[in-house]
């Protein structure tokens, strides 16, 4: 009998143990060095800054939040962006700069999601981070 069940409950322990590790990611969020939208957005991490993208309808809005968390001024940095409709060629995007972000109007001609390229550039180097934008109507 000590066979037949053997394997069973080699199974269920290992099933268990499995299940424990699944729940191991929950709160990822709070992990240290883990990205945190501030303002509702996707954040992506360049080099020099983070990058958060929100967007809302055609109006695109990036605020640049240093690596520990804090608004970095936008007229400190030199940032550029491009977009690319699928099949599409990527085209400049026009930033204003604001206090506290950049903004710029997006029209997406109908396409249910787009590219959004944005490259910090430093003295020596440039670093991009793609964001795929998905526009709805604005809120």
């Amino acid at each position: 009998m000590n066979r037949i069940y053997q394997p069973l409950l080699t199974a269920l322990l290992m099933a268990s143990s499995l299940n424990g590790a699944a729940f191991a990611h929950e709160g990822h969020d709070d992990a240290p060095g883990s990205l945190k939208a501030i303002h509702g957005g996707m954040v992506k991490s360049l080099k020099d800054a983070n990058i958060e993208v929100l967007a809302n309808g055609t109006t695109l809005k990036l605020y640049p939040v240093s690596h520990e968390g804090k608004a970095i001024a936008p007229n400190t940095l030199k940032l550029t962006a491009t977009t690319t409709l699928p099949k599409g060629k990527p085209v400049a995007l026009p930033l204003a700069a604001k206090p506290d972000h950049w903004e710029a109007t997006m029209d997406a001609q109908g396409a249910h999601r787009y590219t959004l390229t944005v490259t910090l550039q430093d003295e020596a180097h440039s670093h991009s981070a793609d964001f795929t934008i998905e526009p709805q109507e604005s809120e």
